[in-house]
C-alpha cells in the first residue's frame, strides 16, 4: 500500500514544482492578475477588483494562458472554475506577492513624500461625498507619487478576504463586528432619519408618526454588505418601527435623486440626508423615535505587509474625518419654519433634527433647495422656445 501512495505523492510534489517554476515567466503584475482571475473565476468581477476594464483584463488572460500553455480558468455546470494546474498556482502566487510587497514596500523609514505604492481603500459609494474629497485632497498633498484606489464594496465582494490577503489596505463601512484577526478603530457617528422630497405630505405637516412610517413606501439602495440593510430593520425594530420598502436602487446618488419626483422615502444617515439636501429640493424628517446610532469604523489588517504605509493611510484618512466633521460643525444652522411655513415655501433647513417626544418629531428642510429648486424652474422656463 505504501509503494502505490509515494508514487501519487511524488506526483503531487513534481505538480506543485512545476506550478511554482511556471511563475518565473511572470512579473508581479502578471502574477496580481492571475490571482485575481483565479480566485474571482470570472472576467467581470476581475476587472472590477484590478480596476482594469474586461476587454483589458480577458487579453491578460489570453496572454497568461499563453505563456503557461494551460486554460487556466474552464467552464463548468457551476461557471469557470481554475484547471487543476490553475489550482495549484493560487498558493505559490499568494506567496511570492506577499515576498515581493515585502521587499518593494521595505524602507528604514517611511515618507509618505516619496512612497510609490498603490494604496487601497474600500468603501460603500454613499461615503464618497462625505469626507473622501478631503482625504483624496490631503493624499496627494502628502504624496505625490503614491496611488490611491477607492474600491466599491457590496455585490457579494468579501473585503475581509481581501483584507487578509493584502488586496485592501483598509475598510470603511458601519459593520458592527470583524473577525479577530481584524483591528478596528471608531471614526464618526451617525444616527438615522428620514429623506424626502420638500414637497412630500409627511415633510409639509412637519412630523412623522410611527404609523405613518409604516405605511410610507420606502426606497432603498443596494446594501454595501451581506444583510447591511437587515441591520438597519434591526435597528428600527428596537425603537418599535418598520419600513416598507417598494423600490431598490445600486447608489446612493440615484437614491437620492429618485426622491426628487416621486412619493418615496429614504431611511438613511443624518449626514448623508443633509448633504443631499443641501444640493436638491429634498427634506430630512426625524424619525418617531429615538433613532438608532450609527458608527462608521476603520478596519485593518495588522498582520498586513508594509505596516507603516497603512498607519500612515489610517491616520490621513482619519484627520480627513476630523477636518470634514469640523467643516460641518461650523456651517450656519437655518431655523426651520413652522408647519405651515413649511407647507407654503417647502423649506428645507439642515441643523439637526431636535429629540422630542415619541408623538411626532419636527422636520428640518434646507432652505438652500429652495434656491436650487427656483434655479431649476427658471432655467426651464428660459430654455423654453418663445
Amino acid at each position: 500500500m505504501r509503494e502505490r501512495v509515494a508514487p501519487r505523492a511524488a506526483e503531487r510534489d513534481a505538480a506543485d514544482a512545476d506550478a511554482a517554476n511556471a511563475l518565473d515567466v511572470l512579473d508581479a503584475r502578471l502574477m496580481r492578475m492571475l490571482l485575481v482571475l483565479l480566485t474571482e473565476r470570472t472576467v467581470s468581477r476581475a476587472a472590477v477588483r484590478l480596476n482594469m476594464s474586461q476587454p483589458a483584463t480577458s487579453a491578460a488572460l489570453k496572454r497568461l494562458r499563453t505563456l503557461l500553455g494551460d486554460p487556466l480558468l474552464v467552464r463548468s455546470r457551476y461557471g469557470m472554475v481554475p484547471t487543476e494546474f490553475g489550482g495549484r498556482l493560487i498558493e505559490p502566487l499568494r506567496n511570492a506577492l506577499r515576498v515581493i510587497d515585502f521587499i518593494r514596500l521595505q524602507q528604514p523609514r517611511f515618507d509618505a513624500r516619496t512612497s510609490v505604492r498603490t494604496y487601497r481603500i474600500g468603501c460603500p459609494d454613499y461615503l464618497n461625498v462625505l469626507f473622501v474629497p478631503k482625504l483624496v485632497a490631503l493624499f496627494r498633498a502628502r504624496a505625490p507619487q503614491a496611488q490611491l484606489v477607492f474600491h466599491p464594496l457590496g455585490d457579494g465582494f468579501d473585503d475581509e478576504r481581501a483584507l487578509a490577503n493584502g488586496e485592501l489596505d483598509v475598510v470603511i463601512d458601519n459593520r458592527p463586528a470583524r473577525g479577530a484577526r481584524f483591528r478596528q478603530e471608531r471614526l464618526f457617528d451617525d444616527r438615522v432619519v428620514c429623506l424626502m422630497r420638500a414637497t412630500h405630505p409627511l415633510a409639509r405637516r412637519g412630523a412623522i408618526t410611527a404609523a405613518e412610517f409604516a405605511d410610507a413606501p420606502q426606497l432603498c439602495p443596494t446594501p454595501s454588505w451581506l444583510e447591511a440593510s437587515g441591520a438597519i430593520d434591526r435597528q428600527l425594530e428596537r425603537v418599535g418601527l418598520r419600513r416598507r420598502i417598494v423600490v431598490t436602487l445600486p447608489h446612493f446618488e440615484l437614491a437620492a435623486h429618485a426622491l426628487v419626483r416621486s412619493d418615496l422615502v429614504l431611511t438613511t444617515t443624518y449626514r448623508l440626508a443633509c448633504h443631499y439636501a443641501k444640493l436638491l429640493p429634498l427634506c430630512v424628517v426625524a424619525l418617531p423615535a429615538d433613532p438608532p446610532e450609527v458608527g462608521y469604523r476603520i478596519t485593518w489588517n495588522e498582520a498586513g505587509s508594509c505596516a507603516d504605509g497603512v498607519r500612515w493611510l489610517r491616520e490621513l484618512i482619519a484627520e480627513a474625518t476630523r477636518s470634514w466633521l469640523d467643516a460641518e460643525a461650523a456651517q450656519p444652522a437655518v431655523t426651520a419654519l413652522p408647519a405651515a411655513a413649511t407647507a407654503a415655501a417647502s423649506t428645507a433647513a439642515t441643523s439637526e433634527p431636535a429629540r422630542t417626544r415619541p408623538g411626532g418629531r419636527p422636520s428640518r428642510c434646507t432652505s438652500r433647495s429652495i434656491r436650487t429648486a427656483r434655479c431649476a424652474r427658471h432655467a426651464r422656463i428660459a430654455s423654453k422656445p418663445h
